[in-house]
C-alpha cells in the first residue's frame, strides 16, 4: 500500500497524518527558534506581526430551498445562545453573495467560542467566516475561512476599503 504523508501546521505543533486507515494525528517535535521571535502568543492585530487590525468577524451562512429549515434552526440557535448580531435570512443575492444567506457579526473576543461551535453544528450548510479589516476584497478572499464547500463570490462588487458602521460589531 502506497503511503503519503501530509504535514499540517497547528499552533505550536505540527501534526502528521497518512492515508492509511485509521488516520492518526501524531505530534512531531520541532525545535523552537527563540532568537527569531520571542512572542509566545502574538496578537492578531499587533502591527509588529504585519497583521491588519481586525475589528470583528462575519460568518455568512449559505442556504437553498432544501436547506432553509436547517438555516432557520441555525439562525435561531445563534441568536438565542451567543453574544452575536444575527442578520435576517436573505433569499436574494446581496453584495458579493450570489445565493441566499444570513450574516452573523462576531466580536473578536467571541471568535474562539462561536466559530468552533459552527464547525460542529453547521448542519451541512456552507459557511464563510472572514475578518473585518480595512480591505473587504482581501477579507472575502485571501483571509477567508470556509466551513463546507466554498461558494464563488462576486468580489468585483466590493470596495478595497473598510466597512460601514452597520456591518461592524456594536459596543455592548
Amino acid at each position: 500500500m502506497a503511503m503519503t504523508t501530509m504535514r499540517i501546521g497547528v499552533g505550536r505543533r505540527d501534526l502528521v497524518t497518512s492515508d492509511a486507515r485509521p488516520t492518526a494525528l501524531v505530534p512531531v517535535s520541532r525545535s523552537r527558534d527563540t532568537s527569531a521571535n520571542q512572542m509566545e502568543n502574538p496578537s492578531m492585530t499587533n502591527p509588529s506581526t504585519g497583521s491588519p487590525e481586525v475589528q470583528g468577524y462575519h460568518a455568512h451562512v449559505y442556504y437553498g430551498p432544501d436547506s432553509l429549515p436547517a438555516a432557520e434552526k441555525l439562525h435561531d440557535t445563534l441568536a438565542a445562545n451567543f453574544p452575536v448580531e444575527v442578520g435576517q435570512l436573505r433569499d436574494d443575492p446581496i453584495g458579493p453573495h450570489p445565493v441566499s444567506q444570513f450574516a452573523v457579526i462576531i466580536k473578536p473576543e467571541y471568535f474562539q467560542t462561536v466559530v468552533p461551535w459552527l464547525m460542529f453544528n453547521r448542519e451541512g450548510l456552507d459557511i464563510l467566516v472572514h475578518p473585518l479589516t480595512d480591505d473587504q476584497v482581501d477579507d472575502h478572499s485571501i483571509y477567508a475561512l470556509w466551513l463546507g464547500t466554498p461558494i464563488e463570490l462576486k468580489l468585483d462588487v466590493l470596495p478595497r476599503r473598510g466597512y460601514r458602521a452597520t456591518l461592524l460589531p456594536t459596543a455592548a
